[in-house]
């Protein structure tokens, strides 16, 4: 299955009416992935699977109904997105339905528990979107509102004489009242978070405005006034203007992670059955499970797998905790702190899981071992030094549009990466930072295409230096990713991936399995060459020369390792049967390996080289500097 874009998607969300609906969607997809796992196990764990796929089908059929009534509005922006996502919708419920059947009659067919699991996988993300854009939609309708008051508060203040209030008077007062009732239903939804409090004070602000209106339209006069100058219609609409900017404000999802996993940590360090109501238990954790869910989605298998497995152990000590919760005898109150301390620990798995899932996503939009931008620019440039360009127009674009299609899959992947970093970001200068970042990489995405169109009208300059700019912008976001995520666990999780791709490659050299090679293979210099631009950038701000130039002794040594595995990897397709060769990259691996423990021990400055070591003299003077291709030097 495709995996979803959780840039575009956006959740978890403020929006508790959408929690409210995906976040019990993802609880059930946890239950239906781990049962699709169990050997001839799906019938027993779900007896009435058919009754709840029929269900399921059925309320698929109301909400894609709900899309295709919204859809049919062509004046709203946005209706004709809902149109296909809302088929597409239907399309997944059905095949539940059908899967959920052959399911049944076929209980250990692994291609039915496929068609299941796709099609449920299918209706969270479907709806997780068709939700979104209603509440785009939403946002919309609100600033909609608020521009036409805005307009009837302008006829109202040029009104010179009484007939022309009375007449101005009546749409600004359906205006008001409509802008009132939808900004109401908006912050009932999102109250709790900052955008909902500022949006309610603005709301308040505008309720007061209303007997002041009154009182000032009635207020007896000698001749015609300018309203305009009235400090009541001027903070009017101020209030309006703010309400506006605050609805248009991109929503603020930096920590949203970490802060439902700070706040149930909190809550279950005090077992308290009537304090654990009251603290959101259940919320919380299925917030935190969907994260999870939406993350294992776009993962690879083992990772997908253990994100799942996390969850399914947390609903499980929910169930045991709300048991105990109702009692209040003391052996339940004993149990409950038990059953409380290991949710806690539990929870520590699952960050520790969806940590390392978040730097897999990191490293393959970040650190591709033949860059997509360059490769596009190598070939328009080759185009424009040939001086044969296509005719037609759009030509240029045609002719590069497979390296074009590359670079923005790697773009998209650079961006979810982006925005999973940010979900777990508690550092707000670091959050900022991210996201300007981001913004900085989507206005060269936007440039782009310009650029290349006018490629033969000698903008290879400008070409070259967005490449430049490029380069630039990734290598300041991986610092800051690097600075969100902590050098020394980013260090220590790095070598658990490179122990994995070691064995991986192991197996796939045994299994005479080339491309199963190159791959992990290409990972595992990958993550090494993560672990030279990370400790290089460290390095960076390190103000003690001793400590700065022993620790470059041994990240020098580790990307001399990852040129020498380079070399022999490339040596090996073709020849497996080799003992000699597959002895090299067993030797090369252990080299590189080694290095990379070094530098992770070197940190603190205990293992660094004699002061007066030859090693230490070649990087006392100069800079270290790297043959390594890869974004983030």
């Amino acid at each position: 299955m495709e995996p979803f874009p959780l840039s575009e998607l956006g959740l978890p969300t403020d929006n508790r009416a959408i929690q409210g609906i995906l976040c019990p969607m993802a609880v059930e997809l946890c239950h239906l992935l781990l049962a699709l796992e169990q050997e001839g196990g799906i019938c027993p764990a779900f007896p009435n699977l058919g009754e709840k796929a029929g269900k399921l089908s059925k309320a698929v059929e109301e909400l894609a109904a709900v899309a295709r009534r919204l859809s049919e509005h062509p004046g709203e922006e946005g209706s004709t997105e809902l149109a296909p996502v809302g088929e597409s919708l239907l399309q997944a419920g059905r095949d539940v339905l059908l899967a959920a059947s052959q399911l049944q009659e076929h209980p250990e067919s692994p291609r039915h528990r496929q068609h299941l699991a796709l099609a449920a996988r299918r209706i969270l993300m479907e709806t997780a979107k068709l939700l979104q854009l209603e509440e785009a939609a939403g946002k919309r309708r609100i600033t909609g509102a608020a521009s036409w008051l805005l307009e009837c508060l302008s006829v109202l203040q040029d009104a010179r004489d009484a007939s022309g209030l009375l007449a101005a008077f009546q749409p600004f007062s359906e205006a008001l009242l409509l802008l009132s009732h939808l900004t109401a239903k908006h912050i009932q939804q999102i109250q709790e978070c900052p955008a909902g409090k500022s949006l309610a004070h603005a709301l308040q602000l505008l309720h007061e405005c209303v007997p002041l209106i009154h009182t000032a339209l009635t207020r007896p006069r000698d001749c015609p006034a300018d309203l305009s100058q009235d400090p009541v219609f001027q903070l009017l609409e101020r209030t309006i203007r703010e309400l506006l900017s605050l609805l248009r404000e991109p929503q603020d999802r930096s920590g949203i992670f970490s802060q439902q996993m700070s706040s149930l940590q909190a809550l279950l360090s005090h077992p308290d059955p009537l304090h654990l109501s009251e603290g959101g238990l259940n919320s919380h954790l299925e917030t935190i499970i969907l994260h999870g869910m939406l993350l294992a989605e776009s993962s690879r298998l083992d990772l997908q797998l253990e994100l799942v497995q996390r969850c399914w152990v947390l609903l499980q000590l929910r169930r045991s905790i709300c048991s105990h919760m109702s009692q209040r005898e003391e052996q339940g109150e004993h149990r409950l702190e038990q059953e409380c301390h290991s949710l806690r620990e539990e929870l520590g798995k699952l960050d520790r899981a969806a940590l390392r899932a978040t730097l897999c996503q990191i490293l393959e939009g970040f650190f591709q071992e033949r860059e997509p931008l360059r490769q596009l620019a190598e070939g328009a440039l080759s185009l424009a030094a040939s001086g044969c360009f296509p005719a037609a127009p759009g030509g240029i674009l045609r002719k590069l549009q497979p390296l074009i299609a590359a670079f923005f899959a790697q773009a998209q992947q650079m961006l979810r990466a982006a925005d999973l970093v940010l979900a777990r970001c508690a550092k707000a200068q670091t959050a900022r930072e991210i996201q300007e970042g981001v913004e900085h990489l989507q206005s060269l995405l936007a440039s782009l295409p310009s650029l290349l169109t006018e490629i033969s009208r000698n903008s290879t300059e400008q070409l070259q230096a967005l490449c430049c700019a490029w380069a630039r912008a990734t290598h300041s976001l991986l610092r800051c990713f690097e600075q969100s995520i902590g050098t020394r666990e980013l260090l220590e999780l790095s070598l658990l991936e490179l122990a994995r791709h070691r064995e991986w490659c192991q197996e796939a050299l045994e299994g005479w399995d080339a491309q199963g090679f190159s791959w992990h293979a290409a990972h595992l210099a990958g993550w090494a060459r993560w672990l030279v631009a990370a400790t290089t950038r460290h390095l960076d701000s390190a103000t003690d020369p001793i400590f700065r130039n022993g620790l470059l002794v041994w990240v020098e040594q580790l990307a001399k390792s990852i040129l020498e595995l380079g070399e022999v990897t490339a040596l090996l397709p073709g020849r497996f049967s080799c003992l000699q060769s597959r002895d090299a990259f067993s030797q090369a691996v252990s080299s590189l390996m080694d290095s990379a423990l070094r530098v992770q021990a070197g940190l603190d400055g205990s293992n660094h080289p004699e002061i007066l070591s030859p090693l230490r003299e070649r990087v006392r003077s100069t800079e270290l500097q790297l043959s390594l291709s890869h974004t983030g030097s």
